[in-house]
């Protein structure tokens, strides 16, 4: 009931309403009388102030004005004083207060608590008390009473003093912060308990998700082998290997070869997200002629837009180059035009460009547009996520677009969509953006001036740096001094100068990792000429060629080689 400690000056005494209900069953307390003062009617106290001798004038008047409800209590605690907020506080008249306990105001203040109270005055300490008070109507509230004592100027006599605050909308406050701390630790326990569990799903999940791409990525490489075994049969069913085919039976074959390949690009997409997945991709980046690139691919779909009956144009308004996998960038490329093919209507157009990003300095873009079916804009945030499709058309995975995104991140750049384009009423427009790379420089090593000329020319047209020197006058360290990323020599006619000079390449630690290419006559087909090119695993281009005979051969030597920087990739966030 009292806590104290031996350094305070101050016990706070608490009286339960337990304690309180038990001094209302038993009565007054066994000690504590009240008053034996019988008034007269004509000599009742006043209801302003008691005829009750408290001192000075000034005393008095400052008890009266004290904001908390105020009482003078004798030693026994019978109330002889209450001031004017006691009176409006309590309902009771002057008269009735004085002929009251303290404890019929306080309910629970016995005789015990009386005479601690005293003690603590006699020893200079101050008592404090949190209890239930009650009211003449007979309710309660919660209230904290401060005492001291207060004596005659003579000394004559001591009385208590007590003040009632009423602490009702604190204690209300300290309930609702209890119980809102209470459900606070419930809550608490109830999100610890459903993390656990959260954990424990996403350990499961996380299993079942390694689990499942480990199954996909061997069923995918599984099927990888087949479907090129019969990719590679029919084609070279189709080209006659067998002997003649029946008319009848071309386009069955065709059917398998097409069957087969996309077959094996949804392997290759599948196989390409478990690495991604496992942050095991790897980009094997050279220099890339990206109009070039981009022009290969429209090609290989030619055929196939024509057989929806679709006219597809390419413009070539930007030369540049980008830094990439050839491999995968081709995927890319062919996958948005496969897109544009898939969703268009029979009849319908597809426009490919290639120019510089308005937007972005120092980017390249690539946009390929179809008057197709368009997609709804509330579905154009989502459809480069994984797995989601459109509409009816439910074919394929939903990871081609994906992919896509995918890997032009993974290059520095950047895909969009819109649909329909911009300035148009249907149709839907894919973008890609990319970082463009510095010129890729050829060094041309040639006699014959009208070769050298022809061939910067075509690569001039393309935007290759070219730089040249005749084969009498260029050794390994004038290639050197070059610092080409291509070496096209020369080798037409009987003399040996060329072969000096790809000896000197090949023999060269410093050089030997720059691709090379070689230009030989048509007649040059056999002898060592053939034998030593062979032998270095050269790329040939015969005279005379095709501009596009020369700009494959360039990629492909941009392509290969250990020159060529193998980048680990992380996951790009799936949006």
């Amino acid at each position: 009931m009292a806590r104290s400690d031996r350094t305070s000056k101050t016990m706070l005494i608490k009286i339960s309403p337990e304690m309180a209900a038990d001094a209302r069953g038993e009565g007054m307390p066994a000690r504590i009388k009240p008053k034996a003062v019988h008034y007269e009617e004509a000599d009742a106290p006043s209801t302003k102030v008691a005829d009750v001798p408290v001192g000075y004038t000034d005393v008095q008047q400052l008890f009266q004005g004290v904001y908390d409800a105020g009482f003078l209590a004798d030693l026994d605690g019978n109330i002889v004083e209450a001031n004017v907020r006691a009176v409006q506080f309590f309902s009771y008249s002057m008269e009735e207060f004085c002929r009251m306990h303290i404890s019929q105001i306080i309910p629970g203040l016995d005789d015990s608590v009386v005479n601690t109270i005293c003690r603590n005055l006699e020893n200079d300490k101050f008592t404090l008390m949190e209890a239930q008070c009650e009211r003449k109507d007979g309710t309660e509230f919660p209230a904290e009473i401060s005492t001291s004592r207060l004596c005659y100027i003579s000394g004559e006599k001591d009385f208590l003093c007590f003040f009632i605050r009423d602490v009702t909308l604190r204690k209300q406050a300290e309930d609702a912060l209890r119980l809102a701390h209470d459900q606070l630790e419930e809550r608490v326990q109830e999100l610890a308990r459903v993390n656990a569990e959260l954990n424990e799903a996403i350990d499961k999940l996380q299993e079942h998700d390694k689990a499942k791409s480990l199954f996909v990525s061997n069923v995918s490489h599984e099927f990888r082998t087949p479907l090129a075994s019969i990719g590679y049969m029919a084609g070279n069913i189709l080209r006659g290997i067998f002997g003649p085919i029946p008319e009848g039976m071309v386009s069955y074959v065709e059917m398998i070869k097409g069957d087969a390949q996309r077959l094996a690009g949804t392997v290759e997409d599948i196989l390409d997200v478990s690495r991604i997945e496992a942050k095991a991709l790897v980009l094997k980046k050279g220099m890339a002629q990206f109009p070039w690139l981009v022009h290969r691919c429209v090609d290989a779909l030619r055929i196939q837009a024509e057989a929806e009956q679709l006219t597809m144009t390419l413009s070539i308004n930007a030369n540049g180059f980008i830094n990439c996998d050839r491999r995968r960038m081709e995927r890319a490329v062919v996958n948005i035009l496969k897109n544009a093919i898939k969703f268009n209507r029979r009849g319908g157009n597809i426009s490919v460009t290639v120019e510089t990003d308005d937007e972005k300095p120092g980017f390249i873009v690539l946009n390929v547009e179809d008057t197709g079916i368009g997609i709804e804009s509330e579905y154009l945030s989502r459809v480069s996520e994984r797995f989601f499709r459109v509409g009816e058309f439910v074919s394929g995975t939903g990871l081609g677009l994906a992919i896509c995104r995918e890997i032009v991140e993974f290059h520095g750049g950047t895909l969009s969509v819109a649909s329909p384009p911009p300035g148009k009423e249907e149709g839907t427009m894919v973008s890609i953006s990319l970082p463009a790379a510095n010129p890729a420089k050829v060094l041309v090593v040639s006699d014959d001036e009208s070769i050298r000329d022809t061939l910067i020319k075509q690569m001039t047209d393309y935007a290759f740096e070219v730089v040249y020197g005749a084969l009498s006058g260029v050794n390994a360290e004038v290639v050197g001094e070059a610092a080409p990323d291509v070496v096209c020599v020369d080798w037409i006619g009987s003399g040996m100068d060329g072969g000096i000079i790809l000896g000197n390449i090949s023999n060269d630690e410093n050089l030997r990792n720059i691709p090379v290419f070689v230009i030989t006559g048509a007649d040059e087909t056999e002898g060592p000429k053939k034998e030593i090119v062979d032998g270095l695993g050269l790329p040939v281009l015969v005279h005379p060629w095709r501009e596009k005979d020369l700009l494959n051969c360039l990629e492909d030597c941009m392509a290969v080689g250990e020159r060529l920087s193998e980048t680990p990739v992380g996951t790009v966030e799936n949006k």
